[in-house]
C-alpha cells in the first residue's frame, strides 16, 4: 500500500509522513525529491509551476508509485498533489482500491503561513503561497481522508492508521506538532 499524503505547503506532509513511516516500518518518499532542477529553480525564484511543468513531476512520482505496488514495498509519500487531476495521475491504472490511499491534511490560512515563515531551507518560496493555494481544488467524488492538520503528528498518526487498517508497530512518535 502507498499511503499518499497531500495539502499545501506548511501542511505537515513530511512531518506527518515521515513520523507514519516511522510507525509502520515503511519507507518515506519526498515527493519534493522528483522535482527537477529546472523546476526547483523556478520555485526557488518565485515562478509558480504550471500543469506542463508538473507533468514530469508527476510522471516520476506515478512510475515510483507503480514500482513499489509491482514489488509488494509499502510506503508513505508526501506531495502537494493539490488538483484531482494531479491526484488521477499518481494512480497506475492497474492499481487495487487498496493500492493508493489518499490523505488531505488540511489548516487555516493563518497556520500554514506561520509554519512556512518558521520553516528554513526549503526551495519553496513564500512568493508561492497564493499560487499553490489557487490550485487548490477538493475531492469531488474521491476517497480521500481528510484531516486537520493543526492536529498534533502523534493524533494525526493514529488517525491515519485507524482509518487505512494500517500494521501500526508499537513505538514512540518523537515528533510534536507544528503549531
Amino acid at each position: 500500500m502507498i499511503v499518499v499524503l497531500y495539502g499545501p505547503a506548511g501542511a505537515g506532509k513530511t512531518t506527518v509522513g515521515q513520523a507514519l513511516a516511522e510507525r509502520l516500518h515503511w519507507c518515506f518518499i519526498e515527493g519534493d525529491a522528483f522535482h527537477s532542477p529546472q523546476s526547483i529553480a523556478r520555485m526557488r525564484a518565485g515562478q509558480p509551476l504550471g500543469d506542463a511543468e508538473r507533468a514530469p513531476w508527476l510522471a516520476a512520482l506515478a512510475r515510483e508509485i507503480a514500482v513499489r505496488i509491482a514489488d509488494g514495498r509499502s510506503a508513505v509519500l508526501a506531495c502537494p498533489a493539490l488538483k484531482p487531476a494531479y491526484r488521477r495521475a499518481l494512480v497506475p491504472a492497474d492499481a487495487g482500491p487498496d493500492d493508493v490511499r489518499l490523505a488531505c491534511l488540511r489548516a487555516p490560512r493563518a497556520v500554514l503561513e506561520r509554519r512556512l515563515r518558521q520553516r528554513g531551507g526549503h526551495f519553496f518560496s513564500p512568493a508561492l503561497f497564493d499560487a499553490q493555494l489557487a490550485d487548490v481544488e477538493a475531492a469531488a467524488g474521491e476517497d480521500v481522508l481528510l484531516l486537520d492538520a493543526t492536529e498534533s503528528v502523534e493524533c494525526l498518526v493514529d488517525r491515519l492508521a485507524q482509518a487505512f487498517a494500517l500494521p501500526v508497530h508499537e513505538i514512540a512518535v518523537s515528533l510534536t506538532a507544528q503549531r
